[in-house]
């Protein structure tokens, strides 16, 4: 088992929803001031766990990982390769749920392998607004909990939020004053990932200046959701997407393929592009 330094962090990030953009805001935060070993796009198997042990240097401050779960014990392997003395559960969903039982409650009690074999003095950070989080056994945890939330009461809270084109702006209270910060990324749900980011660094000592830079400028991971504006197409780009969607009605983009057909073979006409789903261009 890798044995993080006293000095050095080591922060997992599992759930359902929401690890691979979390992990990306905390590491964000963390480069303001330090030094930090990621976990590459969303490795986040065991066998990717130990090799992210290997990597680890004397000069890495600290360590962010997400760990992914595709079946009961992936997540008490990941913790025996590295043990985190942070645990985030973004959340209790229902992804890989046919491997645990079909019951949202499977979900949890694999989840909860984080919270046994993490750091027993650790830090665990939970969704305070997440129903399936309140199925995870945190009875017997000996660490600190905090909690985040948009509705529910949490150590971590967010109000005033604001969407714009631009991203989400949201404030939440530290240091007993509303703290304004930005997130250059769409969706209300990115708020949960920033908070758990906020969390996680306010634990280590990072100031509300170094959160806000490194949340405004944190690595969107791809294909998430962002908002990309094309200039307005001209007369060909027009005409190019109604010939292809003449092609798709008329079967003409493939021997024997039919409008019906292509629905029923999960084929479709990309909005504003033109392009058939499934065919070459």
């Amino acid at each position: 088992m890798f044995m993080p330094k006293r000095s050095r962090p080591v922060i997992a990030v599992t759930g359902g929803a929401g690890k691979t953009t979390t992990k990306e805001m905390i590491a964000s935060i963390l480069r303001t001031r330090w030094k930090v070993f990621k976990s590459n796009a969303n490795a986040n198997l065991p066998v990717n766990t130990r090799r992210h042990a290997r990597r680890i240097r004397p000069s890495h401050r600290a360590a962010v990982l997400e760990f992914g779960m595709l079946r009961r014990g992936h997540i008490k392997a990941h913790c025996l390769a590295m043990r985190p003395t942070i645990g985030v559960i973004t959340n209790v969903g229902t992804a890989h749920i046919g491997n645990v039982g079909n019951r949202v409650s499977g979900i949890a009690r694999v989840k909860s392998e984080l919270i046994r074999h993490m750091h027993p003095k650790g830090t665990l950070v939970l969704n305070a607004d997440d129903r399936g989080s309140k199925l995870l056994r945190t009875k017997g945890f000996r660490g600190k909990k905090l909690r985040i939330g948009i509705h529910s009461k949490a150590d971590y809270r967010a109000h005033g939020i604001r969407t714009s084109r631009r991203g989400v702006s949201f404030k939440v209270r530290l240091d007993g004053k509303d703290t304004r910060f930005f997130i250059p990324c769409l969706g209300r749900h990115n708020v949960y990932n920033a908070l758990n980011a906020i969390a996680v660094t306010r634990r280590l000592g990072f100031t509300a200046l170094d959160i806000r830079k490194g949340l405004a400028r944190y690595p969107i991971p791809i294909r998430r959701l962002v908002r990309t504006e094309y200039a307005e197409p001209g007369h060909a780009d027009r005409r190019y997407v109604q010939l292809q969607s003449e092609r798709l009605q008329s079967g003409a983009g493939r021997p024997g393929l039919t409008r019906a057909k292509a629905y029923r073979r999960g084929d479709r006409l990309h909005e504003g592009s033109g392009q058939i789903r499934g065919q070459r261009p």
